[in-house]
């Protein structure tokens, strides 16, 4: 009874859009992404947003939408079928992703299916950092990340190097050696060279200097490689990488896109150090703070001729007051925020976050408390869908089929 009732529902629901769809603009909306200037989490008219309207069903991936397609009129979009993160993400023509913890990856057999099943990008969360990969001068290990990349190959999925150059996760050889200037420049163009040429044409973008900048472009000074080489360790990253693989992606990884650091950015770029994009990290500690500005910033790059990813996406509810379901809301409809300014710009191609299942988020250990403290990511420890995850659907739903 219950599934005749449903299968009935589906079909009014799709005469519906077919009848609404024939009778509005004739005007063919892009699918490719949305150019609304409203953030938009996923709602229409006064729906309101709710764990309760979220857990109960209400805005899962069931139902179909129509879209306006040039000389073939309106058809289903998506199928009848539950839709992915991956799935949504594709129609939208980014990648989604998430950082991959090593440890989960290979003892947790849940985390492994849920990663592959819904991401079509991954980013090692500690791996290929410096001290990991060399943790001795010309001794190279590279057996996490390898498994990494084997998982994302066999799962059809695109891998972000995370990170070359770093002021931190650095190895105690490294940083308590007496290298002269030119013996360090040596260093860290063997290390990039014999990183990025292992993974030559199997990782397509690499975040190559990592929170190397201060909001108004200048550098910042405590930073190992700045102290020990001075402002040419970005230029000299960048070309070692470029060299070990001309066809991957290369980006500065920071916390901001202000003037100041785009005009920054457009001054190594005239002056030939080939940089692609800039990964925008995005903790957000503040349950409060909108990213209200995230659009302009993306916006900024786009004129630069710059590749944005979101790249290390989270949204932690401990600093917040209000009842758990408050907090639940208010962590969704940011997710939703920072998705919508992603996808009203063409040069946004990359939405990951730092890890989807609060089991396994870097938080706890940094931080030094437990679960569920932070709560930042869109799935539970024991996997379930947070409303994040559904407002993230919903989101990316509307900008690829927009209800006509």
């Amino acid at each position: 009874m219950y599934l005749r009732a449903r299968l009935f529902l589906l079909m009014l629901m799709l005469l519906g859009w077919f009848q609404s769809s024939r009778s509005g603009n004739d005007s063919w909306s892009d699918p490719a992404h949305s150019q609304s200037n409203q953030i938009n989490p996923g709602l229409s008219g006064n729906e309101s947003l709710t764990t309760a309207s979220l857990s109960s069903g209400q805005y899962e991936i069931f139902l179909p939408l129509i879209f306006k397609d040039p000389g073939t009129g309106p058809r289903v979009c998506p199928p009848l079928v539950p839709q992915t993160l991956r799935s949504l993400a594709q129609l939208d023509h980014i990648l989604i992703g998430s950082a991959v913890n090593i440890r989960a990856l290979r003892s947790d057999d849940q985390y492994a299916q849920i990663l592959g099943q819904e991401f079509s990008s991954l980013t090692d969360e500690s791996t290929m950092k410096f001290a990991a990969t060399e943790p001795a001068l010309d001794q190279y290990n590279f057996s996490a990340p390898d498994a990494i990349v084997a998982f994302a190959e066999s799962h059809d999925m695109q891998i972000r190097g995370h990170t070359l150059v770093w002021g931190y996760a650095l190895p105690s050889w490294l940083i308590n050696g007496t290298w002269t200037r030119e013996e360090l420049i040596a260093i860290l163009q063997d290390h990039i060279k014999t990183v990025v040429g292992h993974y030559k044409g199997r990782v397509y973008a690499w975040d190559v200097v990592n929170e190397a900048f201060n909001s108004d472009g200048s550098l910042r000074t405590d930073s190992f490689w700045m102290q020990r080489i001075g402002p040419q360790y970005i230029s000299v990253a960048f070309q070692a990488a470029h060299e070990a693989d001309p066809d991957a992606l290369l980006f500065v990884n920071d916390f901001y896109a202000t003037p100041g650091f785009v005009a920054a950015i457009h001054t190594y770029r005239s002056l030939d150090v080939p940089i692609d994009g800039v990964g925008l990290q995005l903790h957000m500690y503040n349950l409060q703070q909108k990213p209200t500005e995230l659009s302009a910033d993306i916006g900024r790059l786009e004129a630069e001729g710059l590749q944005a990813n979101i790249t290390e996406l989270d949204v932690p509810i401990s600093r917040d007051t209000g009842t758990m379901e408050d907090k639940l809301v208010a962590q969704a409809k940011i997710y939703a925020m920072v998705m919508d300014a992603c996808l009203q710009h063409y040069n946004c191609t990359n939405f990951t976050m730092w890890g989807f299942t609060d089991k396994y988020s870097w938080l706890y250990s940094y931080l030094g408390v437990t679960y569920p403290t932070e709560q930042p990511l869109i799935f539970t420890p024991d996997y379930m869908e947070k409303p994040a995850e559904a407002a993230l659907k919903n989101t990316l739903l509307s900008a690829a089929c927009p209800k006509q």
